[in-house]
């Protein structure tokens, strides 16, 4: 009885060695990038994962593997999977300028825009001034905007099917990014009036900026015009003569109330 158990434990054994050597990974780690990119690509993110994931079981600083890994996590929508691949990646080289771009972008998909700015301020200090870097963090910044305004235009509405309607506000927006290093601090500041209608809102508005060690204004005004009771529009022009605004900014969005608290909108921008 001692025997047959000691071949059993020999066998067991020696069928869970081969066995994990099977799962170790003994190919080329770049032949096998391309054919996940591939897989990836094609919308295979499943097994491109899998192979991906092999990589990296040995050779877990092969930059581009786990670049493409995060990647598939955030095009899944699992955004937290693809921060943790992306932030093991940033602690050891914070000069990368594809991944920083890509941690952006998924914070954004996940709609954590505060995240995202910070990010972009983050990446701004190691790559000076990168314009791919500076644009995402602008678009970032105007999303936040947007997303204040929509609010205030919520608030608007509520009270108006209130009979509270203000018919007149002033409002007052001051910003300040402050770096540790590189950067003197950046001032963004604005000064809107807004008039309510019973055709809409009119809301003029004068923007500072200080950046660069550049001072500059842009002079804005935005048109929120009622169409009907599912319809309603938005409509933009500034102008300014400094460099770090555009001369001409404009945009028209037409925005439609759906059943079950949906929105739809079609629009465009122009930023010269």
């Amino acid at each position: 009885m001692f025997k047959i158990s000691l071949l059993v434990g020999i066998f067991s054994l020696m069928f869970c060695t081969t066995w994990a050597q099977d799962l170790a990974y003994h190919g080329n780690p770049d032949n096998s990038f391309f054919i996940a990119r591939d897989l990836a690509f094609s919308g295979n993110h499943l097994a491109a994962r899998d192979t991906l994931s092999l990589v990296l079981t040995k050779y877990p600083d092969y930059t581009d593997v786990r670049n493409l890994l995060a990647k598939t996590h955030s095009w899944d929508g699992e955004y937290d999977l693809a921060r943790k691949e992306f932030n093991r990646i940033i602690s050891k080289d914070k000069t990368n300028k594809e991944v920083w771009i890509a941690a952006v972008k998924n914070e954004i998909y996940a709609e954590n825009y505060y995240t995202a700015l910070g990010l972009s301020n983050k990446a701004l200090i190691f790559l000076m001034e990168d314009l791919d870097l500076l644009k995402l963090k602008e678009d970032t910044t105007k999303k936040i905007y947007e997303i204040q305004k929509d609010e205030e235009m919520l608030i608007a509405l509520k009270e108006e099917a209130e009979g509270q309607v203000l018919r007149n506000r002033i409002g007052f927006i001051n910003s300040f990014d402050v770096f540790d290093i590189v950067y003197d601090p950046m001032i963004f500041s604005a000064f809107e009036y807004t008039r309510t209608t019973q055709f809409g809102q009119i809301i003029p508005r004068i923007t500072y900026a200080n950046r660069f060690n550049t001072n500059g204004l842009q002079f804005e005004l935005d048109l929120y015009p009622k169409i009907s009771e599912r319809f309603y529009a938005y409509a933009n022009y500034g102008y300014s003569n400094q460099l770090i605004f555009p001369r001409h900014r404009a945009g028209l969005e037409l925005y439609a109330n759906l059943p079950k608290a949906f929105e739809a909108s079609l629009g465009l921008r122009y930023l010269d």
